[in-house]
């Protein structure tokens, strides 16, 4: 039974995790000759203050990112919990050093460069982008204008992040975490014509345990209609008995981040928008701004964006007439809607 549990430890932690963490104790294990927390060759269990002094030093004299500071932690106390140990980072009722975590937020304070505002891209600039895309076929983006397409209303109609439509690299991918081909279908109405589809998400910032997540998006019968951009698109693709990528040029490679912040910022160039103002982030604003504009309230908001700020969304659930209405409502927009409302989406006048 103890090697039961032993092998079911391990295994709790994914390989390329663990390799990770192991450069945490490595970094500590030089950092602790100085301290002498080393002894016949073995890491002795740092104090807090000893632990406040690496942080310090990662931070300020070897210039690491608070984010890579934190994962580091981790991997140390990983190692120590794998050791038969207890936490270095909490105290024996396992509560977390106060002291330590209050240097790790002074790091971050003084390390993290203040965020840029990111304007967003609501479905009246996603429809520019799209004729712009759709005038320049014979430019740059030329044969792969569909893929783009696709995504472009995927992304907008769908508030996906960027992470949950692209690959890592052009020829590298894990369907664990990206979207496969496979992750998108159609439903029909009663009539047996196409009025929906559904995408399904793999993994994302609010779904860590990866239990997958359906986002229903339906038919705008508009130019932007994010179901029609996905049917022609997938119908242009090569069948492959392999599994592939849901994004990919017709050349094979797969569409990466930053294949799809070039798409966007030529886009953004040619209809005259200021570049800097926007990421690809700003496909998930404009869905969350135009849904706003559409007159939808936070409720419907956070639920179709699948937000979990408030515990009391868990609870509850849209039908799909309402999802319906919400897509539908979303290509109705126009600019003079989204003017007339602050960078929350509420009405500037209310």
């Amino acid at each position: 039974m103890a090697s039961l549990v032993g092998r079911a430890f391990r295994a709790g932690l994914a390989e390329g995790t663990r390799a990770s963490y192991t450069k945490g104790v490595k970094r500590l294990a030089r950092f602790g000759l100085q301290l002498g927390l080393v002894q016949d060759g073995l890491l002795l269990e740092p104090s807090e203050l000893d632990l406040m002094y690496w942080v310090v030093a990662m931070g300020h004299v070897e210039k690491l990112s608070p984010s890579y500071i934190a994962q580091l932690l981790s991997g140390v106390q990983n190692a120590f919990l794998e050791w038969g140990m207890k936490s270095p980072l909490k105290d024996d009722r396992g509560v977390p050093l106060p002291a330590l975590h209050r240097v790790l937020r002074g790091i971050k304070r003084e390390l993290t460069k203040p965020r840029k505002d990111r304007l967003p891209i609501t479905t009246p600039i996603l429809k520019q982008l799209l004729e712009r895309l759709h005038s320049g076929r014979s430019g740059k983006l030329g044969e792969n204008y569909l893929c783009y397409r696709a995504m472009l209303t995927l992304g907008v109609y769908g508030l996906l992040r960027q992470g949950e439509m692209t690959s890592l690299t052009t020829t590298k991918w894990n369907p664990l975490l990206q979207a496969a081909r496979s992750a998108v279908r159609f439903e029909k109405d009663d009539d047996g014509n196409i009025s929906s589809m559904v995408f399904t998400c793999v993994a994302s910032k609010c779904d860590p345990f990866r239990l997958t997540v359906d986002i229903v998006i339906h038919a705008t019968g508009t130019k932007d209609c994010p179901v029609k951009a996905m049917r022609k698109y997938l119908a242009s693709r090569k069948r492959s008995t392999k599994p592939e990528p849901l994004f990919a040029h017709t050349d094979g490679t797969f569409v990466t981040r930053g294949r799809l912040v070039s798409c966007m910022m030529a886009l953004l160039q040619e209809c005259g928008f200021p570049q800097t103002k926007y990421s690809t982030h700003s496909l998930r604003i404009g869905g969350c701004v135009s849904l706003a504009a559409a007159g939808f309230g936070r409720e419907v908001i956070a639920i179709y964006g699948r937000w979990k700020s408030d515990s009391l969304l868990l609870y509850l659930q849209l039908g799909r007439a309402t999802l319906c209405e919400a897509t539908v409502g979303m290509a109705q927009v126009t600019m003079e809607m989204v003017e007339g409302r602050g960078k929350d989406g509420l009405r500037r006048d209310a």
